[in-house]
Parts: C-alpha cells; structure tokens; sequence
C-alpha cells in the first residue's frame, strides 16, 4: 500500500490493521440496483479495520476520490458507519468483507540496494 491510503483513512483515526482493496478507479454506484454516475466523480473503493474491528468482525468501507484515472492523489473521502463483516453487497450477494478463506494474498518485496550495500570481491 502506499502513501494515499493513511490519507483516506486518516479522518476517521482507524490504525488499520487490514485492508481490503473492493475496487479500481471508477465512477459508478448501484442505488436501488441500477448503475448511476457518482455526482462526486471518480473513485476507489477501500475497506479497513482495526485490531478491535477484527475481534468484532466489523469494518469501515470508505471511498477515496481522486482528480481523474490518471491522477491518483485523493482530494476527498468519505466513510460509511462501521458495517459487519458479512453484509452483502446488493449487486453481487456475495459478503462484503469476504472469509478469510477467499482472500487471494500476493505479496512482493524488492530492494534495490545503494552502492555502499554492494560488495564485490576484491581482484
């Protein structure tokens, strides 16, 4: 994760301790299942929780709204109230902060080291 999502959380004073990326940039919602434009313009969809949202099995949903598609740095957020983990999107029926056993987990770490770090033998 990188620097834009303690800036969509940051107003509401969640430390998270799991995030679930719901989405990419878009611009629609489903209200009352039909698919409308948001007035507030493009967005992502990201939830989060804490160590005491975790014990509860509740989470936070929240939409960052960014400038365009091409310019990701968020200028507004919006949160809904704490939701229970297994509320179920309208649109799909599935749950919105899916079992434990759904998450598809990729993780990559690299490092590019500096020229102090690189050791060569000695000719």
């Amino acid at each position: 994760m990188d620097h834009r999502v303690p800036h969509l959380q940051g107003d509401q004073e969640i430390h998270p301790t799991a995030i679930l990326i719901r989405s990419g940039i878009h611009g629609t919602t489903t209200i009352g299942g039909k698919y409308q434009k948001v007035p507030k313009g493009e967005h992502l969809t990201l939830c989060f929780k804490d160590g005491e949202m975790s014990e509860k099995g509740t989470h936070v949903a929240s939409h960052g709204y960014v400038n365009s598609r091409q310019d990701w740095e968020i200028r507004e957020a919006s949160h809904s109230p704490e939701k229970h983990d297994a509320t179920v999107a309208r649109g799909t029926g599935r749950a919105i902060w899916p079992a434990e056993a759904m998450f598809e987990i990729e993780v990559a770490f690299g490092h590019v080291p500096d020229e102090t770090e690189i050791k060569l033998p000695e000719e």
